[in-house]
């Protein structure tokens, strides 16, 4: 018959029993601790802490890992900085036809530039165009709605943009336009 064992004894020798099994179970490589593999820990006096006493190679490993991780978030940051800003502006302006005729006329237009994103609304709002811009400085928008007999009517602007003006060709299936537009 089992003995009957106080509640103190018997958390210790589970712990005991749990330690032991862990020990047996430690996969070859790992260090005392288990947790970091032997390669990455360095010996006392080695890397960029000194060695003390309370200082375990766990710590030393953490220190120099630190340290990689402070140099990363450095080089990420120069890296932001070195890209071009992105813009945010609005400039409005002409739309010229092209070839004119009764069908294409002369009208204002009004592009909406927030970062990549691209918003160019012909003809005073009409009708918008959605696209994108990149650093080299050219723009992309387009739309596809329905058309006559359900057709796909499709208007593309493609152009270019300075801190000050953007210029380029806006497409519908019936008219070209020039557009010609200034900060606003």
């Amino acid at each position: 018959m089992a003995q009957p064992v106080a509640v103190g004894q018997t958390a210790s020798r589970g712990l005991a029993a749990l330690e032991a099994r862990s020990e047996r179970a430690a996969l070859p490589g790992l260090s005392r601790e288990g947790y970091l593999p032997q390669r990455f820990l360095l010996p006392a006096g080695q890397g960029s802490a000194t060695a003390s006493e309370d200082q375990t190679p766990g710590f030393l490993f953490q220190n120099q890992l630190s340290s990689v991780m402070r140099m990363l978030v450095l080089a990420l940051l120069l890296t932001a900085c070195a890209s071009a800003p992105t813009p945010d502006a609005r400039f409005v302006g002409s739309e010229t036809p092209m070839i004119p005729s009764d069908l294409c006329k002369l009208g204002r237009a009004t592009l909406r530039l927030r970062g990549s994103d691209v918003l160019f609304v012909p003809d005073e709002a009409t009708w918008t165009l959605t696209g994108t811009a990149d650093h080299s400085g050219t723009l992309r928008a387009e739309r596809i709605g329905p058309g006559a007999n359900k057709q796909p009517y499709l208007t593309r602007f493609t152009g270019t943009w300075t801190a000050e003006t953007v210029s380029g060709v806006y497409v519908t299936p019936r008219c070209t336009y020039s557009i010609q537009l200034a900060r606003d």
